[in-house]
């Protein structure tokens, strides 16, 4: 008559063996259930916690990123225009070389027209003092050539 169902819960004490009642049994597995349930909402309501935080990370990743990015645009739009100065600038330079190599020529041939000048002044001058002189000389032969007439 102690003879146990297979499949029966046997619990054993110092006083012997007792079958758990079918009552009990199922309180233990209500018990396990509500305990396993409890469990699974404490997961989720952790992963709800850990997914809204993840969210806001998220979300304020993609602010920065949309920050850098107008930043970025911003630094791009000032390359462009510093860019597009230096090349006028260049450009701006480039022609004012030309310029000077230009005035530096009219400089050359206007310095080599003044020697050219000078030395035309020079030899006119010269010419001019040879002329005195041919002329004083011949103003003395007549003025002798009146006394002796």
């Amino acid at each position: 008559d102690n003879l146990v169902e297979e499949g029966t819960e046997v619990e054993l004490s110092s006083d012997g063996a007792r079958v758990k009642e079918s009552a009990d049994h199922a309180l233990e597995i209500a018990r396990a259930f509500a305990e396993s349930v409890e469990d699974s909402r404490l997961l989720m309501e952790a992963a709800n916690i850990e997914a809204r935080s993840e969210e806001e990370i998220f979300e304020l990743a993609r602010e920065e990123l949309a920050d850098k990015e107008a930043v970025l645009a911003e630094a791009e739009e000032e390359l462009d225009i510093v860019s597009s100065r230096n090349r006028e600038a260049a450009q701006i330079a480039d022609r004012a070389l030309a310029e000077a190599r230009m005035n530096a020529e009219f400089a050359e041939n206007a310095a080599k027209r003044v020697v050219a000048v000078k030395g035309l002044l020079s030899k006119s001058h010269n010419q001019a003092v040879s002329s005195e002189t041919v002329a004083g000389t011949a103003d003395a032969e007549a003025k002798i050539s009146e006394k002796r007439a």
